[in-house]
């Protein structure tokens, strides 16, 4: 029996000298994982498949002789919302087969270098160290170590799939690729260079916010929306490309980008025009917009205007 848990009488798992993880009861009977103290991150982490927990029978709120001590194997399912986020001296994990959900932005902000999936796993996989939801095949999870496979294993990179992760400083999206989620590389401070390769044809919300170190991005052909404050606060963001396969773009999608001065548009002005868009740069800036076409460059207020 591990010395270490026992359960409490609203059936939550009580701690007694465990200092690593902490667990939560989920309404299917398991339980989801997250560190306790993020001050104390180990550098390497096993997530436990299961664990014995022992439980101490009462009678009328007496405690009943220690023979009745028993073992229940706790299952656990799930790592929790943020539940290893800010752990900046982990470099690697390992994800058990029990553990069939990862919680939104749990590896925000870590040190990983190195991602373990057990090969029977049902849902999640493991290739270049990123986490991969099988069956959607969908990056659910990355880190500054991960190379996206480019064997069709991938089609999209999930909602905050890399957001927040320390020393990532560049990354290919291969061709394979055909969405990339809300926030997915949010906080990539690190981030100097994003090949995005044809084949992308959706770039969500915030996807590339707040990198950076990004000086430069070219959104290639085939790109038909990008979504609200994609590029925002990429503060040494200088030069951006977008292509004429575009059809929508969101609002604000450079805003606080502090050093652009140069927005490509591969079309012609009469192109812009027929896009569906909100006001994505500040119309009050004078840097220069070229329409690639055109060989044209106009300020900012005139070719992001709506007129």
């Amino acid at each position: 029996m591990d010395e270490g848990y026992y359960f409490t009488p609203d059936n939550t798992v009580g701690d007694l000298g465990d200092e690593t993880f902490a667990y939560e009861l989920l309404p299917d009977g398991t339980y989801s994982i997250r560190l306790r103290d993020k001050n104390k991150c180990p550098e390497s982490i096993v997530i436990p498949g299961s664990i014995e927990s022992g439980s101490e029978a009462t009678n009328d709120n007496e405690t009943v002789s220690a023979e009745a001590v028993y073992t229940i194997p706790i299952s656990v399912s799930a790592i929790a919302d943020r539940g290893f986020s800010d752990c900046k001296d982990l470099t690697s994990i390992f994800i058990p087969k029990s553990v069939t959900f990862i919680g939104e932005e749990a590896f925000f902000g870590s040190g990983l270098t190195e991602i373990t999936v057990d090969a029977e796993n049902p849902v999640f996989h493991s290739e270049g160290n990123c986490i991969i939801n099988t069956a959607e095949k969908t990056v659910v999870a990355g880190c500054s170590g991960s190379v996206i496979p480019n064997d069709g294993s991938v089609t999209a990179i999930g909602d905050s799939a890399f957001s927040g992760s320390l020393g990532l400083s560049s990354m290919r999206i291969p061709s394979h690729v055909h969405t990339i989620g809300q926030l997915a590389f949010h906080k990539c401070k690190s981030m100097k260079t994003i090949e995005l390769e044809a084949g992308v044809e959706t770039i969500a919300y915030g996807a590339f916010s707040s990198c950076d170190s990004l000086t430069e991005i070219k959104i290639p052909e085939g790109v038909r929306f990008i979504g609200a404050i994609a590029f925002s606060k990429c503060k040494d963001l200088r030069r951006a490309i977008i292509p004429s396969s575009v059809e929508i773009i969101g609002g604000d999608i450079f805003s606080e980008c502090e050093s652009i001065s140069e927005v490509i548009f591969e079309g012609s002005r009469s192109r812009w025009k027929e896009i569906h868009r909100a006001d994505i740069i500040d119309s009050g800036r004078n840097d220069y917009v070229v329409c690639k076409d055109e060989g044209k460059r106009f300020r900012l207020k005139d070719i992001f205007s709506r007129k």
